[in-house]
């Protein structure tokens, strides 16, 4: 049972539960109860109206004050971020680059309407109904083009590379966010391109469809598929504050650490699990449903995981088996839907033979080096409440 907000405080310091571990929000909102009946004791003839006008004015100042645990934002500022209307955020604007070359969603888009041009508005697919495995063949061959991180084994079932659609994770995502921003439809078995989509790409190019493709991902996209993940943790509301924080200092792991002190509700989403923290588990997801999937796929960021070597078991040989920070492509296998459950398996069963081992740490880091589209496409203006 949650405490009363004056009742002392769950954590032990003695202080009351409102000025200790309640979470911003929640501590406002104290305040202004506080400051409110601190004005009816000294002004105990204030008509309603009149302690109406006061409480907005606290209200307003309170809400346009700066906060540490927001790095430095204020409530509406981050209100504005978090529930603003697409293309209508404060200090914040979205701009459509000259050259989306360096992007494979976008480049992947451009080759299936390329394919619905030469075919009167119809993108060839496979009796199964996936993408042509020429469109595929071609798609793939594109990966020198973009500044994608190494990977320590060749590509086999890849998020940018494979030999059909099913096994070509960002060819695969830019064709539902095609779908789900209405440039594509699927109808009698066909998958097709609106006629009004086609004339746009005629006239403007691939550029039309940055920002539709991106609201599509932002707003109606499910940032937990492909993952494999259980956790129902929407990432989505703080798109624009992990933005923010990753053009400040491209750290993963800061990044966890400003999301757990500015959301703490998120740690209580996400259920337990034998391989990681709550902690560690939000690292895990922000570091695959944000930066792999999102801005990596887009062509805005690098990834570049560490490796960590398995600790040996008792009386056993070191493994030689190396797992990354992220479950779902630390093992280039055949069975890109196992990889993550036997990867978990050996860091388990490693750490559990051998309890004086130093236990797996997805939070040790990965690399994110920002690419030139980043700066290009997001651009955050400097404000008396934006701070670093």
């Amino acid at each position: 049972m949650k405490p009363g907000r004056n009742e002392a405080c769950p954590c032990g310091s003695g202080k009351k539960f409102k000025r200790c571990c309640m979470d911003q929000i929640s501590q406002q909102h104290a305040a202004l109860l506080d400051e409110a009946e601190q004005i009816v004791a000294m002004n105990p003839n204030l008509t309603l109206d009149e302690l109406n006008v006061v409480m907005q004015q606290h209200t307003s100042r309170l809400n346009n004050t700066p906060l540490a645990d927001f790095c430095g934002l204020s409530p509406n500022q981050m209100q504005s971020w978090m529930s603003g209307h697409f293309d209508a955020w404060q200090t914040f604007q979205i701009a459509v680059p000259e050259a989306l070359q360096a992007s494979p969603v976008m480049r992947y888009l451009a080759l299936m309407l390329d394919e619905a041009q030469r075919n009167d508005g119809v993108i060839k697919t496979t009796a199964k109904g996936n993408l042509s495995a020429g469109l595929v063949k071609t798609a793939s061959a594109l990966l020198p083009e973009f500044a994608v991180a190494a990977l320590n084994t060749p590509i086999c079932i890849s998020e940018f590379a494979g030999i059909n659609e099913d096994k070509f994770n960002a060819l695969h995502y830019t064709r539902i966010l095609a779908e789900l921003s209405g440039i594509t439809y699927t109808r009698k078995g066909q998958l097709q391109v609106k006629k009004a989509a086609l004339a746009q790409y005629e006239k403007q190019g691939v550029a039309a469809f940055f920002k539709p493709m991106l609201q599509a991902m932002l707003q109606n996209y499910n940032w937990a598929y492909l993952d494999g993940y259980e956790q129902d943790v929407d990432l989505r509301p703080f798109w624009i504050f992990m933005l923010w924080r990753l053009s400040e200092h491209q750290n993963l792991q800061r990044l966890t650490e400003e999301m757990i002190t500015a959301f703490p509700p998120l740690l209580q989403q996400i259920h337990p699990v034998s391989y990681a923290s709550a902690e560690q588990m939000l690292h895990l997801l922000i570091e695959s449903r944000f930066i792999a999937r999102f801005l990596q796929f887009w062509g805005f960021v690098t990834l570049d995981r560490r490796r960590q070597t398995l600790p040996p078991a008792v009386g056993g040989e070191t493994t030689a088996v190396e797992t990354t920070a992220s479950e779902t492509t630390a093992v280039e296998t055949s069975a890109v839907e196992t990889s993550a459950l036997k990867t978990t398996a050996l860091k388990t069963s490693a750490v559990e033979a051998n309890p004086t081992a130093t236990a797996f740490n997805p939070m040790r880091g990965a690399t994110i080096t920002l690419q030139p589209l980043f700066r290009q496409s997001f651009h955050f203006f400097a404000n008396h409440s934006l701070n670093k």
